[in-house]
């Protein structure tokens, strides 16, 4: 399912300026499409609808870790290792990112920081 939310979030971002009401509007039309060629169930339609919103307006598959208060850290060292640091200890979660996901996620954590990641700065924290 994630490559197909993926998909829909290119087509809803190409499709509106991120105005929320005109995202709104993408959404809608890319969920009905996909619910009309039968790739999702209409029990699994809020689900997508939820996933989009977190992709275009948050922070995707991290959001959740974001949001919850007993998470003091969260480290990416790539896309398939992610770390958490609870009650002072660090584990690695199982949460497995595309490529495309963790740049666009690091890039709008990064764009009101002012801070970069590449060749000439590898590391950050944001």
């Amino acid at each position: 399912m994630s490559s197909m939310v993926e998909n829909l979030v290119s087509r809803a971002r190409s499709a509106a300026v991120l105005d929320e009401l005109a995202v709104d509007v993408a959404i809608d039309k890319a969920v009905d499409a996909v619910l009309e060629s039968g790739a999702v169930e209409a029990l699994e339609e809020e689900t997508v609808r939820h996933e989009m919103n977190q992709r275009l307006f948050g922070f995707g598959a991290l959001q959740n870790l974001i949001d919850d208060s007993s998470i003091e850290e969260i480290w990416i060292n790539s896309p398939g290792k992610v770390f958490v640091a609870v009650g002072g200890r660090s584990r690695q979660i199982d949460l497995n990112l595309t490529q495309f996901e963790l740049e666009s996620i690091v890039e709008r954590m990064l764009r009101p920081t002012g801070r970069r990641l590449d060749r000439s700065s590898p590391f950050v924290d944001a």
